[in-house]
């Protein structure tokens, strides 16, 4: 996922860079004749406005929330998240202002498999090595973000650590949801960081509650 991003943006800039050199005049036109802006502006716009209008009232969010960080955990072992929701987080933050997406994905995801592999530091089932797997699974998901994969083992092993999983989710989501217009931070950051650019501090609430 990380290969991802940094090739999507370099790809990106390399781009706007050769496009700039070659023709200053023909990106100029483009401008005035408002071709990016259907094209490139018009997607990022219509998923931010029904994200709006999704977390328009506090039950709502709390609602919408919920049932999307639902999605989140589950979609992210059946192969959803780099074909759905990676290119949905990065389209609501093409604007720069921190994603409720990209919140989710934090709080859902990170926090959640951080949470689950914690616990497998504090008591382990199958010894030193499954202390070791989770120890390395919660610092990357502290420090780094989005190493879900590190919980599944310890999820799909025991029914009630999925269960108490899919919950938590739910009540982050629901957290997150619940201000007017929801929270935005980002995944892949080391945690203070996503925590310092929140715009809300009810992420810290879901990120540890």
């Amino acid at each position: 996922t990380g290969a991802t991003i940094a090739a999507t943006g370099l790809s990106g800039t390399a781009a706007g860079l050769l496009v700039r050199s070659v023709s200053p005049a023909l990106l100029r036109g483009l401008a005035l004749a408002g071709v990016p802006a259907p094209l490139l502006d018009g997607p990022g716009a219509a998923l931010r406005l029904g994200l709006s209008l999704a977390l328009a009232s506090p039950a709502g969010g709390a609602a919408f929330g919920s049932l999307a960080a639902l999605w989140f955990v589950f979609g992210s072992k059946v192969g959803h998240y780099h074909l759905i929701f990676l290119p949905l987080i990065l389209l609501e933050m093409e604007d720069g202002t921190p994603p409720f997406l990209g919140a989710l994905d934090c709080a859902t995801l990170c926090m959640v498999s951080a949470g689950v592999c914690a616990a497998s530091v504090l008591a382990p089932r199958d010894g030193e090595a499954e202390s070791t797997a989770a120890r390395h699974g919660l610092r990357i998901n502290v420090l780094f973000g989005d190493y879900i994969e590190a919980a599944y083992p310890l999820m799909e092993r025991d029914p009630a650590v999925n269960v108490a999983a899919y919950l938590g989710a739910a009540i982050a989501g629901a957290l997150l949801g619940w201000p007017e217009g929801g929270v935005g931070s980002s995944a892949y950051l080391p945690l203070p960081l996503a925590l310092g650019i929140s715009t809300d501090v009810g992420f810290a609430a879901a990120a540890f509650g």
